[in-house]
């Protein structure tokens, strides 16, 4: 996966960079700021109500089981 900053203009995104990409590839858009509301886009969801639906997801109940939990005190390399 490569991440890289890019600016949408209404039709086109501007990647800050190039890429070296030969053939077409899947991609994921996020936009960092939602647009002004004027009734033709869907309504943000909050910040507290994606945490509560994260929360009531199955999706990362495999991080409580015991195989997942491979670092301890001792991987860190700075105490806090």
């Amino acid at each position: 996966m490569i991440s890289v900053r890019a600016t949408y203009d209404g039709q086109h995104l501007k990647l800050s960079r190039p890429l070296n990409i030969k053939k077409p590839q899947q991609v994921i858009v996020i936009f960092l700021e939602y647009p002004e509301e004027n009734g033709d886009e869907e309504t943000p969801i909050a910040a507290k109500d994606l945490h509560a639906l994260q929360a009531a997801s199955p999706s990362f109940d495999f991080l409580t089981t015991e195989e997942e939990d491979i670092y301890s005190d001792a991987d860190l390399k700075v105490k806090y």
